[in-house]
C-alpha cells in the first residue's frame, strides 16, 4: 500500500433515515470525497452528514457482511461496497 494512502469508513445519513457505509482508500478526506462524487455521484446537499473513521483497519471491520464484500483496502478507490 501506498503510504500516502489513508482508509476511511465513511457513514452516511440523510435526514437521520437512511445510512450508507462506505470504505473508501484516499490521500486525503477531501480526496475520499471527491472519489465518492465521481463514481457514486453523490450529491453533497444539506441533507447528508458524514460520520468518518480515518484509518480504519481491516481488523475493525465486519468480517462477517463488510470483509466478503469488499475489493481490495490496499489501493485508491471505494472498496466497500465492491462496486466493480
Amino acid at each position: 500500500m501506498n503510504r500516502n494512502l489513508l482508509t476511511y469508513w465513511i457513514e452516511v445519513d440523510r435526514n437521520n433515515s437512511s445510512f450508507k457505509k462506505i470504505g473508501v482508500t484516499a490521500f486525503s478526506l477531501d480526496d475520499a470525497f471527491n472519489i465518492l462524487k465521481d463514481q457514486l455521484s453523490v450529491n453533497f446537499d444539506n441533507d447528508l452528514t458524514f460520520e468518518v473513521t480515518e484509518d480504519i483497519s481491516f481488523d475493525e471491520l465486519d468480517h462477517n457482511h463488510v470483509v466478503p464484500n469488499m475489493g481490495p483496502i490496499s489501493e485508491r478507490g471505494i472498496w466497500y461496497p465492491r462496486i466493480l
